[in-house]
């Protein structure tokens, strides 16, 4: 995915769901049993943590989800008390790429916020430290109600053409094309995905293709291999799913186009953790459309991922490490810390077109497996990084590209920010390209017999990005 894509083409909504629970890419233990009786004053599971589990982690850590232990009972709990403080304290888990830094702080909160409060690590320190006491089970939450099974006022259910089975120790992704079959031009209100086998679907990503390119691009299945977005003539973001996740239901006065005659892609991040063969997974999409032409519509866009320096001082940015011949998107083998910087400015016009009053919906930050941090800023026209005006829209400091996710502002229309001519989006990522790096080693493992290599900018595996994915609001034209 490239440059800045705007037009009726990409008009496709990215709206992400949370995803409740643990990373099953990070290796933890169970402790010993809990040996030391409760406290007065000390947490219990029942009153104080199970409320944590249940509102955060329960929706990956629970039996046949894709978690690799449950969190649903004391006796599950318990002997994790240790790990959790680890987890939490470092804020890998819950997984969320969106917290407020010394570096930045989100100019609105989010929805679907899935991280843990200050207070809520330190109860799951202090009863852990307290030798995990259960506590007195009828202080337990009530049971929360079941998960969404389908969309309300689902009007069309798109399925792969042929099942798929992941085996093996390898993430696997797979992309499966859907046609939609639209005559006209249709307005998406709500979305869901409906995971096949829980056990191995990590994450779903929905993509419009308005051109039916992907179609070319299916074997005899119906689908294809794909790591990341798959190249496609204006590709968007239409969905994002993760397990936890509820249904997309957008306003009644907004809607997402999908035109006529395009098709979709389903991408699909199996997670098979070890199983031979899993059982086959067949993932499908529901749709729900408005019901008459909305006031308001999304796109997407993307920022970033610019090979070279654009006119007037946009596309890469200068960095430490440059050849004198001018800037160069090149991660190092062995470097940590590297930093590659992007930048676009609003033009007065696109293609002809005056830029609209435009409202900022969301954002999604995309790297591959050497990324290391993001951070996306706003600078106003006429404004400097860094200076007054300047927002910091989103930091995510411990990037993981297994639980990247759309972040939508939790806000009314009126509370968003407003994107104008001459604001510039900056995109600034830090790689470590060394065996340090986890996420990045056990693919190392398989393409380079585990050596660093020299890392440039592109769409494969072995590629890194730079790129930020903004959902813009604007007034319904078509």
């Amino acid at each position: 995915m490239t440059a800045w894509k705007v037009g009726a083409s990409v008009l496709v909504t990215m709206v992400l769901t949370a995803c409740s629970g643990g990373d099953p890419s990070i290796p933890v233990s169970p402790g010993a049993p809990p040996t030391t009786g409760p406290q007065n004053s000390a947490p219990t599971f029942h009153k104080d943590v199970e409320p944590i589990l249940q509102d955060h982690c329960q929706g990956c850590h629970s039996p046949n989800n894709i978690a690799p232990f449950s969190l649903m009972t004391y006796a599950d709990a318990s002997p994790w008390a240790g790990p959790m403080v680890i987890q939490t304290s470092q804020r890998l888990m819950p997984p969320w790429g969106a917290p407020t830094t010394s570096d930045c702080a989100p100019p609105l909160p989010w929805k679907n916020d899935n991280s843990l409060s200050d207070a809520q690590i330190a109860t799951i320190k202090a009863w852990s430290a307290a030798g995990a006491p259960e506590g007195d089970p009828h202080d337990a939450p009530a049971p929360k109600p079941p998960a969404p099974q389908a969309l309300d006022g689902v009007q069309l259910d798109l399925t792969p053409q042929q099942p798929f089975a992941a085996s093996g120790g390898q993430d696997e992704f797979r992309c499966f094309v859907l046609d939609p079959k639209a005559a006209a031009l249709e307005y998406v209100n709500g979305i869901f995905f409906v995971a096949g086998n829980p056990k191995v679907v990590h994450h779903a990503v929905l993509i419009s293709d308005p051109t039916g390119a992907s179609a070319s691009m299916a074997d005899s299945t119906g689908g294809f291999d794909c790591f990341s977005f798959p190249i496609l003539p204006y590709e968007a973001i239409l969905g994002v799913w993760a397990p936890g996740g509820t249904p997309i239901e957008l306003p009644s006065n907004i809607g997402t186009p999908i035109a006529p005659g395009g098709k979709l892609v389903l991408q699909v991040h199996y997670h098979p953790a070890g199983v031979t063969t899993a059982a086959p997974d067949l993932t499908h999409v529901q749709l729900r459309f408005t019901s008459s032409r909305p006031d308001y519509i999304l796109i997407t866009s993307a920022v970033g991922n610019y090979p070279a320096p654009l006119p007037g001082g946009d596309g890469l940015q200068p960095g430490p490490g440059d050849p004198p011949t001018g800037p160069t998107f090149l991660i190092p083998a062995n470097s940590n810390g590297h930093v590659e910087e992007m930048q676009l400015t609003i033009p007065a016009a696109i293609n002809g077109v005056a830029w609209p009053s435009v409202w900022l919906y969301g954002l999604m930050p995309h790297m591959h497996l050497a990324g290391q941090e993001i951070k996306v800023d706003l600078v106003k026209a006429g404004g400097t990084l860094g200076g007054q005006g300047d927002t910091c829209l989103l930091e995510d400091p411990n990037w993981r590209f297994a639980w990247q996710r759309f972040y939508a502002y939790d806000a009314t229309i009126a509370q968003l920010p407003m994107v104008g001519v001459g604001d510039k989006f900056r995109v600034r990522c830090v790689y470590d390209n060394t065996t340090d790096n986890q996420q990045l080693e056990a693919s190392l493992k398989t393409t380079t017999n585990g050596i660093p290599v020299d890392i440039h900018l592109g769409e494969q595996t072995t590629d890194e990005m730079c790129l930020a994915i903004p959902q813009l609001l604007i007034q319904n034209y078509l």
